[in-house]
């Protein structure tokens, strides 16, 4: 096969399943729908395949991803292109820890419309990140040139903007709950088995999934860094999401949820919100202390 560079294409099934799972998300929580789409990306590089024997791989590598996900939570695997095996695509597919295994098959099975037709056309290479899982592939020529993750950079999206109480009421919220997030994963306790963390907080709902593979330190510095974005970009969103290639970060706000919110907010204006800004700061700055005594002490044992 050789490589040609051509214009951008997304098939008629793709197209069908963004709109279908947009549709079908709207008004259902982030972190409770494990089929939501959060993001795709197909890369913009391409192969020549005349004889349908790239898509006919991609077939059966979704087919193969799919049917270990009943099993496990994490799988890669690669299967050949063509009669002669001229060519390799191999793949990955990744559910969060705390799907149990018919929910982290039924996230991957969301895939199938797309597979049959082929998942990104003749792109070498793909992701797509729903809120349960994940697959990405590539193929073999493309890994001997390119990186995936430099083509998808930092992928962020927020929510509409809330309209509960004032702003700046809503943004220190929402910093004590990614707060409480980076001291959920800087201790490595609570639901953090196998990079996977959340927590609940005055009506925000947070979790991050780091990806298999790589270790405690890597997975809490992704993690500062997918805060830091979320409280850059989606300052007064109910919701939002950010994906840094080594780490998935979503959260969302449910008013519902508070309890007497608005008798402290009363609190808050007559100066009381100075203080806990204050709070925050400092738990954020023993975070990061902690973060960076646990990272070292890992290399003196690995020395």
């Amino acid at each position: 096969m050789s490589l040609i560079l051509t214009k951008v294409f997304l098939s008629s099934s793709l197209i069908f399943f963004l709109t279908n799972y947009i549709v079908l998300s709207l008004g259902i929580g982030v972190l409770e729908d494990h089929k939501t789409l959060i993001f795709h990306h197909c890369s913009s590089q391409k192969l020549e395949d005349p004889n349908g024997e790239y898509m006919d791989a991609q077939k059966k590598l979704f087919k193969k991803l799919q049917s270990q996900s009943s099993q496990s939570k994490f799988s890669r695997t690669f299967i050949m292109v063509g009669d002669h095996f001229e060519a390799s695509l191999s793949g990955r597919f990744q559910c969060r820890q705390d799907l149990d295994d018919h929910k982290c098959n039924e996230c991957m099975k969301t895939f199938q419309n797309v597979s049959s037709n082929g998942f990104c056309g003749n792109s070498m290479a793909a992701r797509i990140q729903l809120s349960g899982c994940h697959v990405q592939y590539e193929a073999d020529v493309y890994n001997d040139i390119f990186s995936l993750d430099d083509e998808l950079n930092n992928k962020k999206s927020c929510g509409e903007n809330q309209a509960v109480m004032s702003s700046e009421y809503f943004e220190q919220m929402k910093s004590q709950a990614l707060v409480a997030l980076e001291s959920e994963v800087a201790g490595g306790g609570g639901d953090g088995n196998n990079g996977f963390y959340s927590i609940k907080h005055e009506g925000f709902h947070a979790m991050v999934q780091c990806e298999v593979g790589i270790d405690e330190c890597k997975c809490a510095t992704c993690v500062v860094d997918a805060v830091e974005a979320l409280e850059k970009e989606c300052v007064s969103s109910i919701s939002g999401q950010v994906y840094l290639g080594l780490c998935y970060l979503s959260y969302e706000f449910n008013p519902h949820e508070i309890h007497g919110a608005f008798h402290a907010e009363e609190k808050h204006k007559a100066g009381f919100g100075k203080i806990v800004a204050i709070a925050i700061g400092g738990v954020a700055l023993l975070f990061i202390v902690l973060l960076l005594f646990r990272c070292l002490k890992k290399k003196d044992d690995d020395w």
